[in-house]
C-alpha cells in the first residue's frame, strides 16, 4: 500500500510541476496573454509598481492604481485580473461591473461617478473606506457589507 501511495503522490508532484514550469516558460518567452497583460498596464502604471503572478493576475505593490475619467474606461479588458492593491483602487469612468477588481484592496476604493448597476466583481476586502456614490443604483451600506468586508467608512 505505501508503494501505491508514494507512486500517486510522485505522479501528482509531477503534474503540478509540468503546469508551473509550464506557466513559467510563457512568463519567460513573453506569451501573447503575458504580453497582452503588459501592454494594457502600461497605459496605467509603471513596471515597478506591479507583479505578475503566475496566473497572470496582477498585484499593485507600490503605490496606488488611478484612472480618470479621462479614459472613458467602461470595464476591464477580459485578460485583465488583479489580485491584491498596497494602495488606493480608484476608477472614474463609465465602469458597467467591477469584473476583474482585486479580490484585496488595503488602501481604500473609489467607484463613484460610473454606471455601476450591481456589485458584480466587487472586492471581497477592502481596509480603506469605499466610495461608490453618483452610479444609477443608490447602494445601501448593508448592501455593500454583505460582499465587502470595509474596514473604513462607507460612502453610498
Amino acid at each position: 500500500m505505501k508503494i501505491v501511495k508514494e507512486s500517486l503522490l510522485e505522479f501528482e508532484r509531477a503534474k503540478v510541476s509540468s503546469k508551473i514550469g509550464k506557466i513559467r516558460d510563457e512568463l519567460k518567452t513573453g506569451s501573447p496573454k503575458y504580453m497582452e497583460v503588459i501592454n494594457w498596464l502600461s497605459k496605467y502604471v509603471f513596471r515597478k509598481q506591479y507583479e505578475l503572478n503566475p496566473d497572470l493576475s496582477i498585484n499593485i505593490v507600490k503605490g496606488d492604481f488611478i484612472i480618470s475619467e479621462r479614459s472613458y474606461m467602461e470595464g476591464f479588458p477580459k485578460f485583465i485580473k488583479f489580485n491584491v492593491c498596497e494602495g488606493d483602487f480608484i476608477i472614474e469612468g463609465r465602469l458597467q461591473d467591477m469584473i476583474g477588481f482585486p479580490e484585496i484592496v488595503k488602501g481604500s476604493l473609489g467607484v463613484s461617478e460610473n454606471k455601476l448597476r450591481d456589485l458584480k466583481g466587487c472586492p471581497k476586502i477592502v481596509e480603506g473606506d469605499f466610495h461608490i456614490i453618483g452610479n444609477p443604483v443608490k447602494f445601501s451600506e448593508e448592501e455593500i457589507r454583505k460582499v465587502c468586508q470595509v474596514g473604513g467608512t462607507i460612502y453610498a
